[in-house]
């Protein structure tokens, strides 16, 4: 699977981008099977955990996310600056 921009080569933003969308996916996949694993264990009478704590896997992944994301926004914000002001 090939990207290309106008040019031929990938920004290094873009290239950021990618990994990042590879990764959050990635993460919420693997949030998502541990938040079920969880309430299993808490259903089946296991845990003693609080619920919210159970649902951390799931409220986390959201805050890391937009985290991940806001540090991209930063990131090509900083990288379209230095091209328009060398």
């Amino acid at each position: 699977m090939s990207i290309y921009v106008s040019d031929g080569r990938l920004t290094r933003a873009e290239i950021f981008g990618i990994y990042l969308g590879i990764w959050l996916k990635r993460l919420a996949i693997t949030a998502f099977i541990l938040f079920l694993v969880f309430f299993m264990l808490k259903s089946a009478g296991h845990l003693a955990w609080s619920w919210w704590l159970i649902t951390v896997p799931l409220w986390g992944t959201v805050a890391l996310a937009l985290g991940s994301i806001g540090v991209f926004v930063i990131f090509v914000y900083i990288s379209n600056y230095r091209k328009e002001n060398p």
